[in-house]
Formats: C-alpha cells, sequence, structure tokens
C-alpha cells in the first residue's frame, strides 16, 4: 500500500465589512505514491464553487465583496453571470469529493 495525498487549492473573495472569505474557486488534486512507480495523479475537481451555503447572498451586492481578481482571474460580475448560468459546483458537492478520496 503506498501513500495518498489529497491537495486543494482554493480562490476566495472576502466580504469588506469583516474580511470573511468564502470559495469561489477550487482545485482537488489525489497524488497516489507507490514504491518504485511514479505519483499517479488525478484531478478531481477543478472549477467554480458556489458559496451559497456559507453565504446565501454573497451574489446580491458587488459592494459588498474584493472579487481578488488579480487572484482569482475573475471578476465579481463574472462570477454572478456564473451562478447564474448554472456554472458553479455547490461547496457541499467539493466537500464531499474531499471526503470520497480520504475514505474511499
Amino acid at each position: 500500500h503506498g501513500l495518498r495525498l489529497i491537495v486543494p487549492d482554493v480562490e476566495m473573495i472576502e466580504r469588506r465589512a469583516d474580511g470573511d472569505r468564502i470559495p469561489i474557486k477550487a482545485a482537488i488534486i489525489q497524488i497516489d505514491f507507490a514504491q518504485g512507480a511514479m505519483p499517479a495523479r488525478t484531478v478531481l475537481f477543478s472549477g467554480l464553487v458556489d458559496p451559497d451555503i456559507i453565504d446565501v447572498n454573497w451574489a446580491s451586492s458587488e459592494e459588498m465583496w474584493d472579487d481578488k481578481k488579480d487572484i482569482t482571474g475573475l471578476s465579481y460580475k463574472d462570477l454572478v453571470k456564473a451562478k447564474k448560468r448554472g456554472e458553479m459546483t455547490p461547496l457541499r458537492d467539493v466537500q464531499k469529493c474531499v471526503q470520497d478520496a480520504l475514505h474511499p
């Protein structure tokens, strides 16, 4: 048996009033190490995350959020459009992806 590593990379936007952050983009990578073999890498998830479970009103007021566009590559307006088009994965689904990888 080898070693399994789950590597998350999460981009967040920040609420201006209190500095709280919510995830809006993530990648979850699984790396399996086996003796004598090259590590096997699998992308478990890569995409936009809908953080409604943390703040159901996140998409209602641009002035409340610092979109961190220089880091995320997406403006607040781009994020809201993606949500309206159904292009975001609910945060619970991303969490389940991690749980499933840790407890196969």
